[in-house]
């Protein structure tokens, strides 16, 4: 088998050509996470790129001095924009007055008509007949489904469908649809809970306009400035179904509750603290997995000091792991050292216990893993759930 170049020098050559080589490609992968945005991480990636292809021989440091003056950050700009909607409209159009960047929130709110078959939220480039749409977000109520894509010079890429959870609409129900963006893509939420992403086509800063169609009656569009996603609802929006107050000591019985699950503590874990979770898998399952982490927002990316994830295959070589997410991204995976007890169709209770170096998962009563904290455990106040089960029933002890 053939030995990779870069393999032969690490190995052969010292410790600091290996931290070059190391720092090559996360500019790479940092390159490519900031094409579309606009934001100065691309833009200084690139200005070194240009300086190095002209003979520029400066050092990683004098590089980033010079680029230092480049980098702005988004989060001291407010910007709002609201479009003021005295009563329900539709078709709906707007050109924005200040470009979009990473750190926008659209916020689009309405009600879908009773007779609805579809419904379409376009962010638009240019105002000529046929714009170019960089994205579009077309709910089909006739379907069931939620179709994402680009149309550049009047062809439209490839399609996207899939969605976190169910479909989200109903005739006759209001929705709330927030459309944040990032360096690389577009988060979208629908009543409050993330339900799909869609990576950057097309710089973002390109965008002009949004427009709304179809069998809405459109309530309230604005734009504004957020840290985080997704924001919390307006006060008079009705709960989302998938945010579940547990108490401190007791139970919260669920029947055949869907993920995704976000379980709100009402004081944060402590030690020898106990949850339990019953639940069944569904029959034809890919993976799900239960996380304790501190908060329930998508982004910034929330700590996660404790992931077991169950995934399965057709080859029935099923596999439970353990992992923990700390700056900005995950540890080295564990296994444990027996077969996965999740089995499709069946029932199971899911016990986690607090201890102070570690923590302790059984299934049905059976010991199932030993995780070391890696993460201060005492800032988890959310359990979320997600993938293919069902959950009857979250028990806690804290």
């Amino acid at each position: 088998m053939p030995i990779h170049i870069l393999n032969i020098m690490c190995c052969c050559c010292s410790k600091s050509l290996k931290n070059k080589i190391d720092k090559l490609r996360l500019r790479k992968k940092r390159l490519k996470e900031h094409k579309y945005c606009g934001c100065i991480e691309g833009e200084s990636s690139r200005r070194r790129a240009k300086m190095r292809s002209c003979g520029d021989r400066r050092t990683s440091e004098e590089e980033d001095e010079v680029c230092e003056a480049l980098e702005y950050n988004f989060s001291n700009v407010e910007v709002k924009e609201g479009f003021s909607v005295s009563e329900p409209i539709n078709p709906f159009s707007h050109q924005l007055t200040c470009a979009l960047r990473p750190q926008s929130d659209l916020v689009v709110e309405g009600i879908v008509r009773e007779k609805a078959k579809s419904f379409t939220v376009n962010l638009v480039i240019g105002r000529n007949e046929c714009p170019n749409i960089a994205f579009h977000f077309n709910p089909r109520l006739d379907q069931c489904y939620v179709a994402r894509n680009t149309l550049l010079g009047g062809q439209w890429g490839d399609e996207e469908g899939c969605g976190v959870f169910g479909f989200p609409f109903a005739r006759g129900k209001r929705f709330l649809i927030e459309i944040y963006l990032t360096h690389s893509q577009f988060l979208v939420a629908v009543d409050g809970v993330h339900y799909c992403s869609y990576a950057y086509r097309t710089p973002i800063e390109n965008i002009t306009g949004i427009d709304v169609s179809g069998a809405v009656d459109l309530t309230s569009v604005y734009l504004r400035t957020s840290l985080v996603f997704p924001s919390a609802l307006p006060p008079d929006f009705p709960p989302s179904p998938h945010f579940i107050p547990l108490n401190s000591e007791g139970t919260t019985e669920h029947e055949l509750q869907v993920t995704p699950i976000y379980g709100i503590f009402q004081k944060k874990l402590t030690l020898n603290s106990e949850i339990e979770i019953i639940g069944r898998i569904k029959y034809l399952p890919t993976s799900f997995f239960v996380n304790l982490q501190e908060g329930k927002n998508i982004y910034p990316h929330p700590e996660i000091p404790l992931h077991i994830s169950s995934r399965f295959s057709q080859t029935k070589n099923f596999v439970v792991l353990a992992n923990a997410w700390h700056d900005k991204g995950w540890g080295k995976e564990e296994f444990p050292n027996k077969e996965s007890p999740f089995i499709p169709g069946s029932e199971f209770t899911l016990r986690i216990v607090c201890e102070s170096e570690q923590f302790i998962a059984e299934v049905n009563n059976q010991l199932l893993l030993e995780f070391n904290h890696r993460v201060p455990y005492t800032n988890i106040d959310t359990i979320l759930i997600y993938g293919d089960v069902f959950v009857y029933n979250i028990r806690l002890n804290l």
